[in-house]
């Protein structure tokens, strides 16, 4: 059987073990007992919080519940940013050590 070179691929979304933990961006206001959304690893979640979090401000995924994931604001000097740098980075060196 011939595969398609250019056939869309599904990518699963990650699983408890790869984004509890994970440090992520809130992609519009959260407030307690609101769902609102987050963007953690490359991927859009709903998301809750138990405390006001503002679009653009840096969360850290504490548990997930089906396709909801329960955030906290992240540790001071944790950012969206420099985690996806670190992320990229570690990926690009194991692809040269490949």
């Amino acid at each position: 059987m011939r595969e398609a070179k250019n056939a869309p691929r599904y990518v699963m979304p990650s699983t408890t073990s790869e984004i509890v933990g994970k440090i992520g961006r809130a992609a519009s206001d959260l407030a307690p007992g609101e769902v609102g959304s987050v963007h953690v690893a490359d991927e859009d979640w709903s998301a809750e919080t138990e405390q006001p979090i503002s679009k653009g401000e840096s969360v850290i995924v504490e548990d997930i519940d089906g396709f909801t994931v329960k955030v906290a604001k992240a540790p001071e000097g944790e950012s969206h940013d420099s985690a996806e740098d670190t992320e990229r980075t570690e990926t690009e060196h194991a692809k040269t050590r490949a």
